[in-house]
């Protein structure tokens, strides 16, 4: 979690500053493109100027913040970044290292530089698992949508198991080998060759099971 706790907003950081950048920045100019030549924020808040069609829909911030208030609560645990006892556990051991900024040259040394003080400060850790895991008793499973359902589970031999939708929970079947009209091996599962069949109907199709 202390990587998570460092490297996740360090990333964050770069990732905007890249968006910030790209978004702004004039591109060279190329006589094959045949789309607006500009910075692309640019195109976007004033593609009249560049003579193309504004076809944007746009949604009032209000409207978003009245979804946001009915769907969801900003307040789970499913939104924090790591546990919030040890988010606070890790807000003073940053301090006690005398918080240095979080850059790409740093950031290595800041996680191991915290990580040691977490090590000599293990004596503060306890507290924060034990409130861990009263926060993990306390929260709650979100609850299916109506009309909804689990995900089938279809465990094998292995121990592995299958969870999704396609072939209405079971997979994509058993692979079979069979030939086509020009007497070509090809491999495709069962469940595949039934929506093929139904689709449409084939010439002569012979299916043997694959060993």
């Amino acid at each position: 979690m202390i990587f998570r706790w460092v490297f996740i907003p360090w990333l964050q950081r770069e990732l905007d500053a890249y968006q910030d950048r790209v978004n702004n920045t004039r591109k060279r100019r190329d006589r094959n493109k045949i789309l607006p030549h500009g910075a692309p924020d640019i195109i976007y808040q004033s593609p009249e100027n560049f003579g193309v069609l504004d076809f944007k829909i746009k949604v009032e911030r209000e409207a978003l913040d009245h979804v946001h208030d009915i769907y969801i609560d900003s307040s789970h645990i499913v939104f924090d970044l790591v546990p919030k006892p040890f988010a606070e556990f890790m807000e003073h051991c940053y301090t006690e290292l005398g918080r240095p900024l979080v850059k790409r040259e740093t950031v290595w040394d800041v996680y191991l530089h915290l990580l040691d003080v977490v090590q000599v400060n293990d004596e503060m850790i306890p507290p924060h698992i034990e409130l861990l895991d009263e926060a993990e008793e306390d929260s709650t499973a979100l609850p299916l949508l109506e009309s909804h359902r689990d995900l089938p589970d279809r465990e094998d031999g292995s121990g592995a198991y299958y969870m999704g939708g396609v072939g209405g929970g079971l997979g994509l079947g058993t692979p079979v080998l069979y030939f086509d009209a020009n007497n070509t091996a090809r491999l495709i599962s069962t469940q595949l060759m039934r929506i093929c069949i139904s689709w449409r109907v084939s010439p002569v199709m012979t299916s043997l099971k694959s060993r």
